[in-house]
């Protein structure tokens, strides 16, 4: 018997204020050939309950319930429990938009009677992955790609990269083959699943269209941007965000996009954020070891100056310039010390 087209994987952990419309944009779609896969990851409010209720009232959905242990562990297991030919990851806090996988439905009826040389290819091999936009972010044209470094140069963005999330995309199954999310990590997993993925795929196609509602929660690790906890989740991510960058310069060794990823995101982006921590608050992260880390890190960037990212991060490339670690984490408590008695906010 054939399993359905598309799986569609939503970890779900206290989320009952959100739970109900986030799966509601599923069961909505007019497209119906697909499972719905909640993985309640041992919520302790009115999650469980809520998933029960719609798995009892239509076919399509499947509970799988377990003990804590975090977003990666839930999606590896809906991962494992997917029959579909094709994966789509939802947060339990987001949505789809109304016609998404209208939209997917159709690129794969292209994808059947290609018009064009790409498509061709992409029909011979099988499309990989299917990228649209969120929140009004979206490519800035609809393309099919048998290059995926000439798609991350065509549509990279530092600021709102659609590449990422793993939400607001379609995988295709036989594609992700046996790769599965990091457990070792509480920031970026999506980030490492997105290369590592990317390493391998043949094919992609940009859809022009919206197809995920993103809702950043007050109570997420992203949101609280300067606590120690941040600082301490970021600095166990580098080291494996970096080899997930070096895969993907090897693998794309002509990609203008990937040779700005250790430059604009490991430096610019996470490095130097933990930086301007260091400098707005006293935080007992700011040790002689990480501080090492950090600079070790900086030392591998070929493309660092004191002018090379934003202005705002001049100070923290001079002070890396000047090669005093003892110096630096002096001049951070100095600054962070001003800011407590001036009481000012980071």
């Amino acid at each position: 018997m054939r399993g359905p087209l598309l799986s569609v994987i939503i970890p779900v952990y206290n989320a009952e204020n959100t739970l109900q419309k986030t799966v509601q944009s599923v069961l909505q779609q007019s497209f119906a050939d697909f499972e719905l896969i909640l993985v309640n990851d041992g919520s302790g409010d009115a999650s469980a309950e809520i998933c029960r209720r719609f798995a009892t009232s239509d076919a399509r959905v499947k509970l799988i319930d377990k003990e804590n242990g975090g977003v990666s562990s839930a999606r590896n297991i809906g991962l494992e429990a997917a029959k579909g030919q094709w994966i789509c990851f939802v947060d339990a806090d987001d949505s789809l938009s109304e016609d998404a996988f209208k939209h997917f439905a159709s690129e794969l009826t292209v994808a059947a009677s290609p018009a064009s040389t790409q498509e061709a290819a992409v029909a011979s091999q099988g499309l990989d992955l299917i990228v649209g936009g969120f929140n009004g972010h979206r490519p800035a044209f609809t393309a099919t790609y048998t290059d995926v470094g000439k798609a991350l140069d065509e549509h990279y963005t530092h600021h709102y990269s659609l590449f990422r999330p793993v939400w607001g995309k379609f995988f295709r199954k036989e594609s992700i083959a046996d790769l599965r999310f990091s457990q070792d990590y509480s920031y970026g997993e999506d980030v490492l699943f997105m290369n590592y993925f990317l390493s391998r795929a043949r094919s992609v196609k940009l859809l022009a269209v919206s197809l995920y509602n993103y809702q950043e929660s007050s109570g997420s690790l992203s949101s609280d941007l300067y606590s120690d906890k941040h600082i301490r989740a970021l600095m166990g991510f580098l080291p494996a965000f970096k080899a997930s960058i070096r895969l993907l310069e090897t693998r794309f060794p002509a990609s203008k996009a990937v040779s700005t990823f250790y430059h604009e995101d490991l430096v610019g982006r996470l490095i130097c954020r933990i930086l301007t921590i260091f400098s707005l608050r006293q935080s007992e992260e700011l040790t002689r070891q990480n501080l090492s880390l950090l600079y070790s890190l900086m030392d591998e960037d070929r493309q660092l100056s004191i002018c090379s990212l934003r202005l705002g991060q001049i100070l923290n490339i001079l002070l890396y310039k000047i090669g005093s670690i003892s110096f630096s984490i002096n001049f951070y408590k100095f600054t962070a010390s001003i800011n407590k008695i001036l009481k000012l906010k980071p």
